[in-house]
């Protein structure tokens, strides 16, 4: 006799209910009691076989369970692992904190002998005496607009589906590919930059090309917080996100000051020496010592779905295969390749309305905005202040170290006091949007806002780091920004989440450092604080979201049941189209 397979209460209810679903529409069996569905215990005793079978079946005690029950039962079972089997914020956190600190550790070296290979260019190019010409300014923006174009643009391709895939085959296995790149990167950064080389424009648009498969820094935070999301539950996410925001602001504090002193005792080269070998590090760390943190279970359940969407992708491209360059199936393509972004389209709730949806809407634009902003002065800033205040390697490295020290500090330590007292005055909510989040996302709006404005107005090179000081509060804007949207969306699905969030600030750092870049550019002799004002502005709108949210309490909601409908609709229009395919979510394991 089969044996039955274990399901959690109310398994019976939604078999019963997807029954209804699908009978008019399509012939495939469904079964009417329980008892029918079963699976073979040798499948399911052999751990190889089920790693085999990744793209078969589902098995039905992993369709019949929900999101939250899976994770419950998936946290539960770490507790009995050793340390360094256990997956771990301290595991994941240290991770964050390596990848970063080998990219900001040469970040100011880069910069400095950038600058210098182009002054060298211009010089027997356009005969220009002096490295402080503006020339080389806007010859210098000019490049890196087309560098973060073209990393922004692979990366925005990529990210969404990298996110996607950390949820079909775990967060570990994309993390080393993404550290993969990452050494490949900067290996060829090393060669362009290296001593007597000259200015080989192909190379430097090779280099962004190859990192821009990496899916970026924005994807590495992404699989992180999928990370956490696995292990932790959702009441202390708030404060977990924020440590892994404060690994990412110390390892870009920390990388510069590293990489100042060693310029300041040796040379830049050393420092770009030392990046490759952290990145090498980094690779190791995650191949031999980070645990996987999603479980074979969830695995495989994504896999189904993703069989399932990939042969309904095969289907319509068949459709369109009398004329492959038309329309039609330029959109099926990318159809495809943005699938997770109707992740952000939320039901309407039965209760709420459209609220909810307008809640995350609000809610990543802001987040974008904010991000937009961060990413898109840097650049400048760092230009603005070689040519204004004759900021050296040294002085950018310690600037960009007051920068990231400065945040990691609020989120070490002002973050875990602040949100544990805000808990006293007000109640939280686990599926939206509570006064916390409410006021806290004003605060650091406001915070932000302070950053490029104090520029604008700053006349020495202290006062310029004084503005940071006031921007370092706005460190909490994306973990509080993050936190309230995973409220919105069930936990099975938080890797295709951030990856879906990766993609957008992947399209915003492909569109907003250039621009800026362009704009310094053609102002840098006339009003080179111009992109300074313009975030500002952008800063304001964003902050001016904030009284569109809607509060309310829904701590009773169950998000995976809210999706319930999603999912069997998804199903359902992936049958339709398919017709020849004879396989169902209710099968049951022959």
């Amino acid at each position: 006799m089969p044996h039955r397979a274990k399901s959690p209460p109310n398994s019976r209810t939604r078999l019963l209910q997807a029954q209804d679903t699908l009978t008019d529409i399509s012939p495939i069996p469904i079964y009417e009691h329980p008892e029918q569905i079963s699976r073979v215990e040798d499948e399911d005793e052999d751990e190889d076989e089920d790693e085999d079978n990744d793209y078969g079946e589902v098995e039905d005690s992993a369709l019949l369970e929900t999101d939250d029950y899976i994770l419950q039962e998936q946290r539960k079972s770490y507790k009995d692992l050793s340390f360094f089997q256990k997956p771990t914020l301290f595991m994941i956190c240290f991770t964050i904190l390596l990848f970063f600190l080998s990219n900001g550790v040469s970040m100011s070296a880069q910069i400095t002998l950038l600058l210098d290979i182009i002054c060298k260019h211009l010089k027997v190019t356009k005969g220009i005496e002096s490295c402080h010409d503006s020339s080389v300014q806007q010859t210098a923006s000019s490049l890196q607009s087309t560098i973060m174009f073209i990393k922004g643009a692979i990366a925005c391709i990529l990210s969404g589906k990298l996110g996607e895939l950390s949820d079909i085959y775990g967060r570990k296995p994309i993390l080393i590919y993404v550290g993969f790149i990452a050494i490949i990167t900067k290996l060829l950064c090393l060669y362009a930059l290296s001593p007597n080389s000259t200015f080989k424009y192909p190379l430097f648009i090779l280099i962004p090309c190859v990192e821009g498969f990496g899916g970026g820094i924005t994807i590495v935070l992404g699989i992180g917080n999928s990370y956490i999301t696995d292990i932790v539950d959702p009441h202390l996410r708030n404060v977990s996100l924020s440590y892994a925001m404060g690994a990412f602001f110390t390892g870009i504090g920390l990388g510069p000051l590293l990489g100042s002193i060693i310029i300041k005792r040796t040379n830049p080269y050393v420092a770009l020496y030392l990046e490759v070998i952290l990145g090498v590090l980094f690779f190791i760390m995650v191949l031999f010592v980070l645990p996987e943190s999603r479980s074979h279970k969830l695995r495989r359940r994504s896999q189904s779905m993703h069989q399932i969407r990939r042969e309904s992708f095969a289907s319509e491209l068949k459709n369109n295969e009398s004329s492959k360059i038309s329309w039609n199936y330029i959109l099926v393509v990318l159809k495809q390749t943005f699938h997770s972004l109707h992740l952000l389209w939320l039901p309407k709730h039965p209760k709420f309305g459209y609220k909810r949806r307008i809640n995350v809407l609000l809610l990543v634009i802001m987040d974008s905005l904010l991000v937009l902003t961060m990413v898109s002065i840097g650049a400048p800033l760092v230009l603005y202040t070689t040519y204004n205040f004759d900021w050296t390697a040294v002085t950018i490295g310690y600037f960009i170290s007051s920068v990231g020290i400065g945040k990691s500090l609020v989120l070490f330590i002002i973050a875990p006091v602040l949100l544990p007292f805000l808990k006293k005055w007000w109640k939280q909510s686990i599926t939206g949007v509570d006064r916390i989040d409410y006021y806290l996302i004003l605060f650091v709006g406001l915070s932000e806002i302070l950053h490029p404005l104090l520029i604008t107005m700053a006349q020495t090179s202290s006062q310029v780091f004084i503005a940071v000081g006031f921007g370092s509060l706005g460190a909490l804007s994306s973990p509080i920004l993050q936190t309230a949207i995973t409220k919105h969306i069930p936990d099975s699905k938080m890797g295709e989440l951030f990856g879906v969030i990766a993609l957008i600030k992947n399209i915003v750092s492909m569109v907003g450092p250039p621009l800026f870049l362009i704009i310094y550019s053609n102002t840098v002799d006339t009003y080179p604080k111009a992109v300074f004002v313009i975030a500002v502005i952008i800063l304001i709108t964003s902050t001016s979201l904030t009284f569109f949210l809607n509060i309310y309490d829904d701590t009773e909601e169950n998000i995976d049941e809210q999706y319930q409908d999603i999912e069997t609709d998804s199903s359902v229009t992936i049958i339709t189209t398919s017709t020849n395919k004879k396989s169902s979510l209710f099968q049951s394991t022959k």
